[in-house]
């Protein structure tokens, strides 16, 4: 008895051991079959990445971007002011800027009557005695022929409204008191100065009038 259940023990001990190897070989199994699709996905991406279909796929991308920067360049190189409207221009003068136009040599700056009253190279004008009103401004890229490239789609609509005269007038006088106050003070100060009498000189202890009279006794006396 005693020894058919060693020889079961010993069977139970050799078939563990048996199935921990066939564990050990699954797990390798595994890990191997792990590692080669790894691999066999790998070969597949480079395959795919060096076909000619992911070739003409990466032309197309780069054509497309390539146009859309084109298309964004073409769009920023639009004619149009920097600032579109301009309110209370209360001086009656004002600057109007705009972009640089790609190949134009000179620009031209008219009203909405078609009434010119800028044309030059800089991109920039200056406008002055205007009355009091509203008005619009256009702008016209030119080539060394003179032929108009672009033009502004957007116009500038510029308001002038000077300062009032009572609000003027009501400047001037504040300006004229205080002017008139501060040349007061100045006159005033200097009269002043002119009319005040020098600081009297000390006596001097040289002087016989410094002198007490003891001193003076006492000085006459031959003794």
């Amino acid at each position: 008895m005693a020894c058919s259940t060693a020889f079961s023990q010993a069977k139970r001990s050799v078939e563990s051991a048996t199935g921990t190897k066939r564990g050990a070989r699954n797990c390798r199994r595994q890990v191997l079959s792990r590692r080669q699709r790894r691999e066999e996905r790998a070969k597949s991406a480079r395959s795919i990445a060096t076909s000619p279909f992911s070739t003409s796929l990466r032309m197309a991308l780069f054509i497309s971007l390539s146009l859309l920067l084109a298309s964004s360049a073409v769009a920023d190189d639009k004619l149009q002011f920097n600032k579109t409207k301009l309110a209370d221009a209360r001086e009656g003068y004002f600057t109007l800027s705009w972009n640089a136009y790609p190949s134009a040599v000179e620009y031209q700056l008219t009203t909405a009557d078609g009434h010119s009253v800028y044309r030059g190279v800089f991109p920039k004008a200056f406008v002055s005695g205007l009355a009091d009103g509203t008005y619009e401004y256009h702008v016209d890229a030119l080539d060394a022929g003179g032929q108009v490239l672009a033009t502004t789609t957007s116009p500038a609509v510029v308001e002038v409204e000077h300062w009032s005269l009572r609000l003027a007038l009501t400047l001037l006088t504040c300006g004229c008191v205080v002017f008139l106050v501060v040349v007061g003070l100045i006159v005033k100060g200097t009269l002043q100065a002119r009319v005040q009498p020098p600081p009297s000189l000390a006596p001097s202890a040289l002087e016989p009038s410094a002198l007490e009279p003891s001193a003076l006794k006492h000085r006459g006396d031959p003794t």
